[in-house]
């Protein structure tokens, strides 16, 4: 049983949040990515930065006039380029030293985090740090995109992994259309903290950079 001191220090709290707290808000976002991979070893894997696009929905709590909480739901496509070093492959073979391939998957996105608000007369500034768990599914493999015939001859495609969880930093710019409304643009850059590309004895870690645009709408 609570004793009466820490029930009352319960109560205080949660009646300052519920006090302070400003609105709750919808933002709707979709925009282009820019995705690559870094290698943990030395290989023949080199990777190139390929668009793709994403998709989502968050809400936003108030809990004071600067901070907000936010969690949300969202969908991408995440697609890459890579050079494949041909050097190890058997002498006597006519191959070109190197192929070009590409290759993507989707993923399905649970954000959450904090965002830092600083209110202008015209633009309002928001900065973010947050958390981003993937389920990725979809995957396509790994093809050749002008060599589409030595696909037969070797094995080059890897996994990817079921889940993963990204570190992304933000910034956001809104401008107000109306009290209960904000058109939304900003940056965003997400690093992958377990490495969901899966390798043996090797880590490759995606590093996606987002620009976003949206609406925002306060529900309350």
């Amino acid at each position: 049983m609570l004793r009466p001191l820490p029930l009352v220090m319960l109560l205080l709290l949660a009646f300052t949040f519920t006090t302070q707290a400003q609105e709750t808000r919808l933002d709707i976002e979709a925009g282009p990515n820019f995705s690559t991979f870094s290698s943990s070893g030395e290989n023949d894997f080199e990777s190139g930065m390929k668009a793709g696009t994403h998709i989502g929905v968050s809400l936003g709590y108030g809990l004071s006039e600067k901070l907000e909480l936010y969690a949300g739901i969202g969908l991408s496509e995440n697609n890459f380029q890579r050079m494949y070093k041909a050097g190890n492959f058997e002498s006597g073979n006519s191959f070109p030293s190197s192929f070009d391939l590409s290759y993507g998957f989707k993923m399905l996105e649970v954000p959450v985090g904090v965002r830092y608000l600083v209110s202008g007369d015209l633009v309002d500034l928001g900065l973010t740090a947050g958390f981003r768990p993937v389920f990725t599914s979809g995957y396509e493999g790994e093809r050749f995109s002008d060599q589409p015939e030595i696909q037969q001859l070797f094995d080059l495609s890897d996994e990817i992994r079921k889940a993963g969880l990204f570190v992304e930093p933000a910034i956001q710019l809104s401008f107000d259309l109306d009290e209960q409304t904000q058109v939304f643009t900003g940056f965003r850059y997400g690093f992958d903290t377990v490495g969901v590309y899966e390798k043996q004895n090797e880590t490759r870690r995606l590093h996606r950079f987002d620009i976003r645009a949206g609406l925002s709408i306060i529900l309350f």
